[in-house]
């Protein structure tokens, strides 16, 4: 299947080309990053695509969230990366055996996993954004995971980001009211 690349201007191109609209029979194909690619690049796609906006109820909070930024390149002076990453794990004691599938967005500083809410909205927009591996936890030894090279799909990006940073964007919101 051909691949989708996102650039870091916020334009989808596909077979070498700038992809037309509509944008939404690109969701299934597997998405790529050009190098520079950050939050304000992923704001700029609802920008240059509109219609990305029905995949969503979050996009039109994440869009003016990220992208406000002054330049969609990132700053160089940062040694974090925002990683996007699958995880699978195992469960079999107690209840029913499942597998749980789920995407994650962390602050990759080098050395670990970072939590976002350690990071102002600005901060965010500025770190490069990378696609990480598949996490593979067997029966919640998360010591042992095994690390798996991975497609992510275009949908699998775009719905991922909105929603992990639908928790982040308004941190007024947050947290427990005492009556």
């Amino acid at each position: 299947m051909e691949r989708v690349t996102v650039t870091a201007s916020g334009v989808l191109v596909c077979g070498g080309q700038r992809a037309p609209a509509p944008a939404l029979r690109l969701m299934g194909r597997p998405v790529d990053f050009e190098a520079g690619v950050t939050l304000a690049s992923i704001a700029a796609l609802f920008h240059t695509y509109p219609q990305l906006h029905d995949i969503s109820p979050f996009a039109p909070a994440f869009q003016d969230a990220f992208s406000n930024a002054p330049s969609l390149q990132p700053a160089e002076s940062t040694s974090h990366t925002l990683e996007l990453y699958r995880t699978i794990e195992m469960q079999g004691y107690p209840g029913t055996p499942r597998v749980l599938i789920f995407l994650t967005l962390k602050v990759h500083d080098g050395s670990g996993h970072l939590p976002l809410d350690l990071f102002s909205s600005e901060a965010l927009q500025s770190m490069p954004l990378a696609l990480g591996k598949l996490r593979h936890t067997v029966f919640g030894d998360t010591i042992d995971t095994e690390l798996f090279d991975t497609d992510y799909t275009l949908f699998d990006v775009l719905d991922s980001l909105m929603w992990e940073l639908s928790f982040y964007t308004d941190k007024s919101q947050c947290g427990l009211r005492r009556r």
